[in-house]
């Protein structure tokens, strides 16, 4: 049996859509969700690793590509 990744399948169904002169899809909310229970359950049911608590600024991190000394005047050339 020939299978198909989502992306490819729904390109081709974009294109087809397309050709026909046919608007964008759309779907209600309780459509969606039963087209994505299966994945909703998967998630639910899967270990999952605690993340960690990430700050914005961090200590030692620069903000802007162009903080270190030398960096701004490479990049806007003053």
């Amino acid at each position: 049996m020939t299978a198909y990744l989502l992306e490819g399948a729904l390109k081709a169904q974009q294109a087809l859509r397309k050709a026909a002169g046919l608007g964008d899809e759309q779907f209600p909310v309780e459509g969606f969700v039963r087209m994505i229970s299966d994945q909703d359950e998967a998630l639910r049911k899967s270990p999952r690793k605690p993340r960690p608590n990430r700050r914005r600024n961090q200590p030692g991190k620069f903000k802007y590509p162009y903080q270190r000394s030398g960096d701004r005047q490479q990049l806007c050339g003053t």
